[in-house]
């Protein structure tokens, strides 16, 4: 047992040994990687050694470190909206650190564009259905924007959102190919990061429209889908198009904490003009004595009447609206 230990005991230090002299024999490619103009440190760059699996992104300071094995390296540096650098003949030895710096320029890149389907994602040219992108990033902080319904109206041809009645926070419809039956409902199907959404009546009650329980500025993007072929994957369920909402998820990098709060009052436009108490007293006997009939209300009932109440003022008060 004793000889088993010993055998163990110096395979374990000479692995150690050969780990570390197999460090030794690597060297290591340093430098940043900042903007060509202003000088600010760029994050995220891809940094390869060419002709290698060897790489690294920078970070927030625009570093990045490299571990190679000897020899001499093109390394080249690329990131989407700056044009690729790369810099020659980087010798890197044995325990020691090269350096290569890289100062890239701004370049205008043009992207596939690609729109969201029911089966995944495609580019915008190779789709034949009728497809609509809402750019929701440019409208989602507007300070009116209360509600995820809000970011489809007037951005989607052919659609219709409405809401249903005037009260603050009332329901939103949406109809993607018109109201098809009087009963039944006409809302599109809501599918939410994949998940298709229950639409309950109509979208009438706030509390049942899907889109109520979304924040505008949590939204990244919103695809509504039209016509037969964009929606045939979801059957019957799409025979009233369908919208697809992509929600934001978590990215790397460092933590980041936004506050958006708005707030406002929200009021009829106009009142109807009508009569307070004492003048419709006064009108309705004014009306009996027209067709000889005696008054209604006495001269001492009309003066005791006053102003009444003003119902309109009472019913349609002003509401106070806020988002945080």
């Amino acid at each position: 047992m004793g000889t088993a230990f010993v055998r163990g005991f110096l395979a374990v230090c000479l692995t150690a040994q050969l780990a570390g002299a197999q460090q030794d024999a690597r060297g290591r490619i340093t430098g940043t990687a900042v903007a060509a103009e202003g000088g600010a440190p760029i994050q995220g760059v891809n940094v390869l050694a060419v002709g290698t699996q060897n790489g690294a992104v920078t970070g927030p300071d625009g570093r990045y470190t490299i571990v190679a094995p000897p020899g001499t390296y093109q390394v080249r540096a690329t990131r989407i909206g700056f044009a690729p650098q790369v810099v020659p003949g980087v010798a890197v030895t044995a325990g020691a650190a090269a350096t290569a710096d890289f100062r890239l320029a701004a370049q205008a890149v043009q992207l596939n564009e690609v729109v969201t389907v029911g089966y995944g994602t495609q580019r915008r040219e190779d789709v034949t259905g009728a497809i609509s992108s809402v750019n929701v990033g440019q409208i989602a902080t507007v300070p009116t924007t209360t509600s995820a319904g809000q970011l489809l109206q007037g951005r989607v041809a052919g659609a219709q959102v409405v809401q249903n009645n005037g009260a603050p926070g009332a329901g939103i419809s949406i109809r993607v190919r018109g109201s098809n039956s009087i009963t039944a409902n006409s809302e599109p199907l809501y599918v939410i990061d994949g998940v298709p959404a229950y639409v309950g009546n109509g979208g009438q009650d706030p509390y049942q429209n899907p889109l109520a329980s979304i924040t505008p500025s949590d939204i990244e993007n919103i695809e509504v889908l039209k016509d037969a072929s964009a929606t045939a994957i979801y059957g019957a369920r799409g025979a009233n198009g369908v919208v697809l909402i992509t929600t934001k998820l978590g990215q790397r990098g460092e933590s980041r904490v936004t506050l958006e709060s708005s707030g406002g009052t929200q009021a009829p436009a106009r009142y109807l003009p009508m009569l307070n108490a004492r003048q419709y007293a006064e009108l309705a006997n004014e009306a009996r004595a027209n067709s000889g009939q005696t008054p209604v209300y006495t001269a001492a009932e009309v003066e005791q009447l006053g102003e009444g109440t003003d119902w309109q003022r009472q019913v349609l008060r002003n509401a106070t609206l806020q988002s945080h």
